[in-house]
């Protein structure tokens, strides 16, 4: 046989192999997928259901279905697949009996970068979410024993975009709780805020923000910390809307702006700073 012959059959043989190769390589990745998935549909916690998709979000339902272990079969749900689970961009647990997400050893999600906690109706507190450094979306809605959120709750999410807090029942929210983190979108409607400190203004400086808290029952403003309203111009829109304000007069004084200022004049026109029902409230 030619030698050009034997060169080129030598070279189709190697070429078969690394055919075979990649299709065997590629059978072994998909029955790998495949077994991970079907472990964590197995050891989900129990009375739930654990959906996995593109190997990227997790969604963890419960029904409302009682579950007393829930926190710490979720803990060992985590430590079962570190691997696989590291991997993950994206977690919702709902309708569950979660208590406290740090308690169930979460903060191995190292590249979480949405987390959904609607509806899980023992979820007091969002706890220290500074874990999650790549976090860049939060939805923490209808959680009825939720009433605070703490100093420290989203200290070193530097990512961290979109907070939508609405239909809780928040009560206190600590002055300096959003000024660390670049959020845009702010959403704390219908919850039981009486009492609203003056951080809001500093958050729609400079980046254009909307912070809206829409139908909660605000009539009274403070500054607690005494922060200075020098050549402070608000952008953005800070939504006050369908609350008990009867008087700008009222959030001047309580955020410390001097007459001549002018509530009306620090505000662009976007802005909105109505009192109950869908009516201005007055000077």
């Amino acid at each position: 046989m030619p030698n050009s012959h034997r060169v080129g059959l030598l070279a189709l043989g190697a070429l078969l192999a690394t055919m075979l190769a990649a299709v065997e390589c590629g059978l072994a990745t998909t029955s790998s997928r495949e077994d991970t998935y079907s472990q964590i549909m197995t050891n989900c916690p129990s009375n739930c259901t654990c959906l996995l998709s593109n190997q990227s979000t997790l969604h963890v339902d419960c029904n409302d279905k009682p579950s007393p272990r829930f926190d710490s079969e979720l803990s060992a749900f985590w430590e079962t697949f570190p691997t696989a689970l590291s991997l993950l961009t994206e977690l919702t647990i709902s309708h569950s009996p979660l208590v406290n997400l740090q308690d169930t050893g979460a903060c191995a999600l190292v590249s979480l970068r949405k987390l959904n906690l609607t509806v899980n109706p023992n979820l007091a507190t969002l706890g220290r979410l500074g874990c999650f450094s790549m976090l860049e979306t939060l939805w923490a809605e209808t959680n009825y024993r939720l009433t605070a959120i703490d100093n420290d709750t989203f200290a070193e999410l530097m990512k961290l975009k979109i907070i939508h807090l609405r239909h809780n029942s928040i009560t206190s929210i600590h002055p300096e709780t959003f000024l660390r983190v670049p959020a845009t979108d702010i959403d704390l409607e219908e919850n039981e805020l009486y009492s609203l400190d003056i951080w809001p203004l500093f958050l729609l400086t400079g980046e254009t923000k909307s912070i809206s808290f829409q139908s909660n029952l605000i009539s009274k403003f403070t500054n607690i910390q005494n922060l200075s309203m020098t050549e402070l111009t608000p952008s953005g829109t800070l939504d006050l809307t369908y609350n008990q304000i009867r008087y700008m007069s009222d959030i001047e004084r309580g955020w410390g702006f001097v007459q001549e200022q002018g509530i009306l004049a620090l505000f662009q026109k976007e802005t909105f700073l109505s009192g109950s029902g869908s009516e201005s409230a007055s000077m």
